[in-house]
């Protein structure tokens, strides 16, 4: 966790501090050590939400790009369960980061509970995932130029197959990786699965991290990419084609 409530005020972890957990009012301790992120465990070492992941440099970084308040914030359902998502933003919108494996038991458990939310996929934990990513968008069909979507076949990409059956946006994030042929001066780029898979293939489209951010923040839709901005003639089906 990267923040405990020590009396009564919400604290990041310095060395020596306990806190309290809001989600179960557990006694919790800091934890500053040279090995990990610096960060808040209960202090008799259980954790109180089944949806909780060790937290890495890529969750840190992502949260950070989100105000503080928007940072680790419990919910409640209408039943009383409760879970810490890892953004909400004032306009309600939930941000999952996922980096580890999950069952897609639990996937759905999350998509039900939030309802409103999007997933951010860590597409750099495998170099596979990267890899096979880059060889299906080769393979893809351009349904749209302005913004660019894309149909796209999962093929032998297990990041697609996997992700591809949610019921809300999924966005994966392979970092600075150059999946295509050009520069994009520095922006970050993720890939936005549509949800509502059918068979083998996906509806796929290209977002401006930046975008992304402020979009969500806002509650505004999130914009595509044009295709002079990344021109499709990186996929082979070269000429231009609009829906009717």
């Amino acid at each position: 966790m990267e923040f405990s409530f020590v009396n009564g005020k919400r604290r990041n972890p310095e060395p020596g501090l306990r806190g309290v957990c809001d989600l179960c009012n557990g006694e919790t301790v800091s934890k500053c050590g040279n090995v990990r992120i610096h960060h808040w465990a209960h202090l008799h070492g259980h954790n109180c939400d089944p949806w909780w992941e060790n937290e890495t440099e890529w969750h840190r970084e992502w949260k950070h790009k989100f105000p503080e308040h928007c940072r680790e914030v419990c919910v409640t359902s209408n039943e009383g369960e409760k879970h810490r998502a890892d953004v909400k933003t004032d306009s309600g919108h939930v941000i999952e980061f996922q980096h580890s494996p999950i069952r897609m038991e639990e996937r759905h458990k999350r998509e039900v509970f939030y309802k409103d939310m999007a997933w951010v996929i860590d597409g750099l934990r495998l170099p596979s995932f990267a890899q096979t990513f880059k060889q299906q968008l080769g393979r893809a069909r351009v349904l749209q130029n302005a913004p660019i979507k894309l149909k796209v076949p999962h093929g032998n990409c297990s990041i697609l197959k996997t992700w591809a059956n949610s019921k809300v946006d999924v966005f994966l994030d392979f970092g600075d990786t150059k999946l295509v042929d050009r520069s994009f001066n520095a922006h970050r780029t993720l890939w936005r699965i549509f949800p509502g898979t059918r068979g083998f293939d996906s509806v796929i489209a290209p977002v401006w991290q930046n975008d992304f951010v402020l979009a969500v923040y806002y509650g505004n839709p999130i914009p595509g990419i044009d295709d002079h901005e990344m021109p499709v003639s990186i996929i082979p089906q070269r000429q231009k084609f609009t829906l009717p």
